[in-house]
């Protein structure tokens, strides 16, 4: 899909040819790609102000290690993090890693973000340690059994700050954009699933970086921002973007990728992108602001 904006410093042109991610906030005043469009866009990709998922991510579809983990969890950290707000080392740290050993235990056990909203909601809950026991990461097991044993305000203090890097979930309709049609019962004696479903298909960003399809990421301010979700939905396409472009013919992706980051703060708060915009160029992920 093609779209010019005459406003300088604005993306002009998205090449109706190549792959395409852009970022948007409302504000519209006319059917261009710019921060001003994403309602007049809306309209004309046939998608209601009130989001009805129609597809559905997973984000730890990529996650094989610890490392993974921590990359999607420090996304998710990131947009969660008001700038003017006071870093607490300890806890903040803390609890971006307890979400990552989290999110690596529900990757474990083909689970989704929703497992792992409702572990740390339940500091007694033993499965997440189990299941990386299972699946031989012995390590980060032992290091989720010392933070559910701490005290109880430390602790507490830990799985609040994690729940909240991913409490737009607690929203339905965001918990539905990551959810499986049929989700995937891990649930034990006495601790039930969550029962939240519907039929959409899901978005594979693997998929994605090797089309030619355009993806509109569409968020705004505030406290009801999904800005958690585009965040780390972007970061995980670069991600892929970067795995293909290393195993592909001179290093760069086949298909040339063009990022359109409009009002990149609000919508995509990934603390990387000034170090991408300096060499994704070099592997086909062209970036621009």
């Amino acid at each position: 899909m093609g779209a010019i904006d005459d406003d300088e410093g604005r993306p002009r042109i998205l090449d109706r040819e190549n792959l395409i991610s852009v970022t948007l906030t409302p504000q519209p005043a006319k059917y261009v790609v710019t921060h001003r469009s994403s309602r007049l866009l809306a309209d004309h990709l046939k998608i209601g102000y009130a989001t009805v998922a129609t597809i559905w991510w997973n984000p730890l579809r990529a996650i094989e290690t610890i490392m993974d983990a921590r990359k999607l969890a420090s996304y998710f950290a990131a947009a969660s993090k008001d700038d003017s707000a006071r870093v607490d080392a300890y806890f903040d740290g803390g609890a971006q890693e307890l979400l990552a050993q989290m999110m690596l235990a529900a990757a474990c056990a083909d689970g989704d973000l929703l497992h792992v909203y409702g572990w740390l909601s339940d500091e007694a809950n033993e499965l997440p340690q189990r299941l990386l026991e299972v699946h031989g990461h012995h390590i980060i097991a032992n290091r989720l059994k010392s933070s559910s044993e701490l005290n109880p305000r430390q602790r507490d203090g830990l799985y609040d700050m994690a729940r909240r890097f991913i409490g737009l979930l607690e929203e339905q309709a965001y918990a539905m954009s990551v959810l499986p049609p049929n989700r995937r019962d891990i649930s034990v004696e006495g601790a039930p699933d969550t029962k939240v479903g519907g039929s959409v298909r899901e978005f594979v960003v693997e998929d994605f970086v090797t089309s030619t399809d355009t993806l509109y990421a569409l968020s705004k301010e505030g406290p009801d921002s999904s800005s958690a979700l585009t965040t780390a939905l972007i970061g995980s396409i670069i991600d892929a973007a970067q795995r293909v472009a290393r195993r592909s013919p001179r290093g760069r992706l086949p298909v040339p990728m063009l990022g359109v980051l409009d009002e990149a703060a609000n919508v995509c708060r990934l603390p990387e992108l000034p170090a991408w915009y300096s060499h994704l160029g070099s592997q086909g992920c062209n970036q621009q602001r």
